[in-house]
């Protein structure tokens, strides 16, 4: 008996949000299909009924953390809500709870190294989430396509100053350092909004 329409998109979202928290926690190259495909609760029989190989996952399970910030409101707390500013999002973004979380968290910081060596279509998919973070701390995120080339740069800077801190805070083994390095970042985005 053929699967339903809705269980086929069910199985391919639980392997979607299978491999964007063991990417964003290990990286694309440590993971593989069968890792995957358990941590979803599936066999390996199964995954390409769903993608042609491992890099189209990757791109799509870069691409669902926007899905996923619909589900939680997120996304639409940034379009529609003037509480939701940039020194919140960056707050957000920022914070220590995020560092830690990396399996939840944005796959920008997560998945820089690995990005820079994929295809375009992987690339294309980092992208988008970029310029949707750039948009969201400029005010501007309407939940379609961003009009990259119409926000300033101070935008720009701050989704690399946020992405960045991520990154870097990350990397350190000393908590300290690595809780002070995000509070730095923050404050410097706070006081460049001042200039």
């Amino acid at each position: 008996m053929p699967l339903s329409a809705t269980h086929k998109a069910e199985t391919r979202k639980k392997i979607v949000t299978a491999a964007r928290e063991l990417f964003n926690r290990y990286g694309f190259n440590s993971i593989s299909i069968d890792e995957i495909m358990a941590r979803a609760g599936l066999t390996r029989g199964g995954f390409y009924a769903h993608f042609k190989n491992k890099a189209s996952l990757y791109a799509e399970a870069i691409s669902s953390i926007r899905q996923k910030h619909e589900e939680t409101g997120l996304m639409e707390r940034c379009m529609i809500d003037p509480e939701v500013t940039r020194e919140a999002i960056a707050g957000f973004y920022l914070s220590p709870n995020h560092r830690d979380n990396r399996e939840e968290g944005c796959p920008l910081p997560a998945l820089v190294s690995d990005v820079s060596r994929e295809n375009d279509t992987v690339k294309a998919a980092y992208t988008d989430v970029f310029q949707n973070l750039s948009a969201a701390l400029a005010g501007k995120y309407n939940g379609s396509k961003v009009e990259f080339d119409k926000l300033d740069d101070k935008a720009i800077a701050d989704a690399v100053l946020c992405v960045g801190g991520q990154i870097i805070s990350r990397a350190i083994n000393d908590k300290e350092t690595s809780d002070r390095i995000l509070k730095a970042c923050y404050t410097e985005l706070l006081a460049r909004k001042a200039k």
